[in-house]
């Protein structure tokens, strides 16, 4: 679907998916520890030419968005069968998918957002649309269960695989007679 940095939040969310099972891991922080000791590359960045594995606690945040969004059940399992998102291209479409229904369950599409944003811009003293601030906006719309850590990946995700229905079309076309623009 689309190539991805090897940390980026898909990958990360691949690699729980495909490594979640509840008879092996019975808590997040299990499942977070296992994902920590075998160094999985979506977990891992480079500080000072050292290559650091991120800790089991942070880890485990994206567990808990995981089960959020719907990728796991309440029992740590996947919620389709790991065959068949095994490739992260099939992973990336079930994603997308997932994502853009939570948005839309939670009061917050992707429609919403872009018009919320678009109202920050527009103000007599225009406000940079920023993730918080288009949060803070919506807030009073969408169901209180979104927290801001989780609005901010779906929105990462969506911004990889739909960045057509993110962006923000405010240039206005002067037709002036005679000028083509």
């Amino acid at each position: 679907m689309k190539a991805t940095n090897l940390n980026e939040i898909d990958r990360k969310l691949h690699a729980i998916v495909l490594e979640a099972n509840s008879e092996i891991y019975g808590t997040m922080i299990g499942l977070a520890r296992s994902l920590h000791d075998k160094n999985i590359r979506a977990f891992t960045y480079t500080r000072d030419s050292e290559t650091i594995t991120a800790k089991p606690q942070t880890i485990q945040t994206y567990i808990n968005y995981s089960k959020k969004i719907g990728l796991l059940d309440a029992d740590l399992n996947p919620a389709i069968q790991k065959d068949t998102v095994r490739t992260l291209d099939s992973f990336q479409r079930w994603l997308n998918d997932i994502v853009y229904d939570y948005l839309e369950e939670k009061n917050c599409s992707l429609n919403s957002i872009q018009e919320t944003a678009l109202k920050l811009l527009k103000l007599s003293k225009p406000e940079i649309p920023t993730t918080i601030k288009v949060y803070n906006k919506l807030q009073q719309q969408m169901d209180t269960s979104i927290s801001k850590y989780e609005f901010n990946n779906s929105l990462k995700i969506m911004s990889i695989f739909r960045p057509d229905e993110l962006s923000l079309k405010i240039r206005q076309i002067i037709i002036i007679p005679g000028v083509v623009l």
